[in-house]
């Protein structure tokens, strides 16, 4: 591994530790506290992408982070269709039994 500067080694650290904060909580399937920490690190990342615009772990970490609230937004469209569909079924609603 190249020298990083200390400064960069801990933001690494940081933005790591931080994004595996993220990740516990979309796995515990708690998406609002899950969103709530990654606009956190919105902040975060992207004055890191600023600053260190070539390195390959700060952009590895963005590469992740974008993934983050991709899984995030996921989730919560699917939530909400879950529930919809659950609500039209004990309200009497016709729902397709087909998976398209």
């Amino acid at each position: 591994m190249a020298y990083q500067p200390p400064e960069l080694e801990t933001t690494i650290r940081e933005l790591n530790d931080a994004q595996m904060a993220v990740l516990g909580r979309i796995g515990d399937n708690d998406l609002v506290d899950a969103e709530r920490l990654q606009q956190e690190l919105d902040v975060k990342m992207g004055a890191a992408e600023l600053r260190w615009k070539v390195d390959p772990m700060i952009l590895s970490l963005a590469g992740y982070h974008r993934k983050n609230a991709y899984m995030i937004n996921t989730g919560r469209n699917t939530a909400r269709d879950s529930f919809r569909k659950i609500r039209c079924w004990r309200k009497g609603g016709a729902v397709s039994s087909k998976p398209y």
